[in-house]
């Protein structure tokens, strides 16, 4: 393990890019999602509730 120097910058450099890729990474995973609940919600046999919790898989087809 190495010891950081007084006036090394590298771990805030690191932080100062870890942080907003974070925070990107965050946005776009949200932004894939939610348009994927409104499609599952309109699937037959299925509603809000299921569609956020993922329980929409396990609706049986009772024909």
């Amino acid at each position: 393990m190495t010891t950081a120097v007084p006036g090394d910058r590298r771990p805030v450099v690191t932080l100062v890019v870890a942080v907003p890729a974070a925070c990107v990474a965050f946005q776009l995973n949200a932004s894939m999602l939610s348009p994927a609940l409104v499609t599952t919600a309109r699937e037959p046999g299925t509603d809000d509730a299921a569609a956020e919790t993922g329980a929409a898989h396990d609706v049986v087809d009772a024909r």
